[in-house]
């Protein structure tokens, strides 16, 4: 094995030890938020956990082609062979995914600030739709990667299909990352609105006291989300596209900020919404005494009776 191959396997190791504990950390969260019945009533729980599970299989299908190409001996192959290995079809519509998904968070919060009554309204059909879009239209771009790569003339790229080589190059290729960049973009824009209308109270008034109180406290988890997204996702893209000379250890750490981002959404949620950080503390840690002499609680229903008493008694 020569150095550079030797350097690839620490780089796709790397992967595997941070997308491992990602994975791990992550699954009951999305377990909570949308398999436990009475917490799918609470519609911003399933949008975060739909955004984690999108997420999810992100860094599950990236850990699954880093163990691959641990295995792969590297030759030269045509771009449309590599794209007709089914993880690596994957991969490419979840690195369209996780850039759409932000935006669609963006657009739930403006729909709450301009019409906080008409959304607790909606049943679970207004998710389900939200989050079909982003699925939709990254299906639509893989697709288009995949008939793009069939019309043009045949380019030799490695056999281990790395993320860099996978994409059509030329116009598609521009088009590719513009799309997704412009996706995270707008998701910023879209915030900034979100920001204005609600210190501008526009129809927020117009909901329950438990309604807005909900509607307040999702707003800091999904702009650090949002934030996230700029930090460790698009910067880290635009970087790997732009920057002319990078080395093995730059690409690594660059794709591995991309990969714990998950990891970085969930600390966020734990630090900034008490109810989800309570009902996740309860969910993995499992014994009793343990969680009150640690954590000074003993369930998560409890502390939520106690959460809403205070929000019904508490002044407008």
């Amino acid at each position: 094995m020569g150095f550079f191959d030797a350097a690839v396997n620490i780089t796709m190791l790397t992967y595997i030890s941070l997308g491992l504990p990602t994975v791990v950390f992550n699954i009951p969260f999305v377990h909570l938020t949308l398999f436990i019945a009475k917490n799918r009533g609470r519609k911003e729980f399933v949008t975060l956990g739909c955004s984690a599970l999108g997420d999810i299989i992100y860094v599950v299908i990236y850990v699954f082609n880093s163990f691959w190409r641990i295995q792969e001996h590297p030759t030269m192959v045509s771009r449309a062979e590599c794209i007709s290995h089914i993880n690596i079809l994957i991969s490419t519509f979840t690195a369209v995914l996780i850039f759409v998904n932000p935006l669609m968070i963006a657009i739930d919060r403006l729909v709450v600030s301009v019409s906080g009554v008409w959304y607790y309204k909606q049943t679970l059909t207004y998710t389900v739709v939200l989050f079909s879009i982003p699925i939709v239209i990254s299906s639509i771009v893989a697709g288009a990667n995949v008939y793009m790569t069939s019309i043009s003339p045949v380019e030799m790229i490695s056999s281990m299909c790395f993320t860099s080589g996978i994409i059509q190059t030329g116009g598609f290729e521009w088009f590719y990352y513009g799309f997704k960049w412009s996706c995270v973009v707008l998701a910023l824009v879209v915030y900034g609105v979100v920001a204005i209308v609600y210190w501008k109270k526009v129809q927020i008034g117009k909901c329950d006291v438990v309604n807005r109180v909900r509607i307040q406290s999702a707003y800091l988890v999904m702009a650090f989300n949002t934030a996230n997204c700029i930090l460790f996702l698009f910067v880290p893209d635009v970087l790997l596209k732009f920057l002319i000379k990078k080395s093995l250890a730059l690409m690594t750490c660059l794709f591995s900020f991309m990969i714990i981002k998950l990891l970085l959404n969930l600390a966020g949620i734990m630090l900034l919404h008490k109810e989800l950080r309570t009902a996740y503390l309860d969910k993995v840690l499992i014994f009793p005494s343990w969680k009150k002499r640690v954590f000074g609680f003993t369930s998560v229903v409890s502390v939520s009776n106690h959460a809403q008493k205070n929000r019904m008694t508490a002044p407008n």
